[in-house]
């Protein structure tokens, strides 16, 4: 088993948390939700939902939450029926004027083991305080991916150099900006494609750009109708 890192080689720096850059429209919402922060011992809260897409919502709250927080949120349509429960990352928060709060948040997603084994890789909480959700495995893995910016078909060739159930650093021959989404082609027991966001970018000291980026969760049809008005 390859001894677990907590970061890369890389020029140290802020890390900003994922923009809400908006990439699914957002849909008018009077459902609900029952959030809590992870990783804090603290008691769950009712929430309304204001607008929702396949990749994000926005929470109507009546005490701020710090940008960067993961949040679990079970959403619940509007007669108080079950959806799903997914993670989500606070994006921005925008006060209201009223002692309600605006909170914008990004669907999140993890790995499983299966997964992590093709890297050597398992779930590991870091022994200290981490601005991660899990501690990050060194590897060196040559794949793809492609973003909707790009011409269909058109395949960026990645590194895979590190990697946890929460996200992955890649090496890249160019750079991408904060919050874009990107298939990365997941080599594992069964190859498959995973959505990612780009969450920090900096200039790798061997060449190309260092992109740390975080699993994407996205709504079904069906569950995004259920909690749109």
């Amino acid at each position: 088993m390859s001894s677990p890192v907590a970061s890369l080689d890389v020029p140290e720096g802020p890390r900003s948390p994922a923009e809400d850059r908006r990439a699914a429209v957002r849909r008018a919402s009077a459902a609900r939700a029952v959030c809590r922060v992870l990783g804090q011992d603290t008691p769950a809260w009712y929430a309304t939902i204001h607008d929702v897409s396949h990749l994000g919502v926005g929470l109507m709250l009546r005490s701020a939450v710090s940008i960067g927080a993961v949040l679990q949120i079970a959403l619940e349509t509007e007669e108080g029926i079950g959806v799903r429960t997914v993670l989500a990352r606070v994006v921005h928060v925008e006060d209201n004027g009223d002692e309600t709060w605006l909170v914008g948040c990004a669907f999140i997603s993890e790995l499983g083991e299966s997964d992590l084994r093709t890297f050597d890789a398992e779930k590991v909480r870091p022994a200290t305080p981490d601005a991660r959700r899990w501690v990050r495995f060194p590897c060196n893995v040559e794949t793809v991916c492609y973003s909707s910016e790009t011409i269909p078909g058109e395949r960026r060739p990645v590194r895979i150099l590190n990697i946890s159930a929460g996200g992955v650093g890649l090496l890249c021959p160019c750079d991408f900006t904060v919050g874009t989404l990107l298939h990365l082609e997941l080599p594992a027991e069964a190859a498959r494609l995973a959505l990612i966001r780009v969450v920090r970018v900096v200039e790798h000291n061997t060449g190309g750009w260092f992109l740390g980026c975080e699993f994407v969760e996205q709504l079904g049809a069906d569950e995004l109708l259920s909690l749109v008005k």
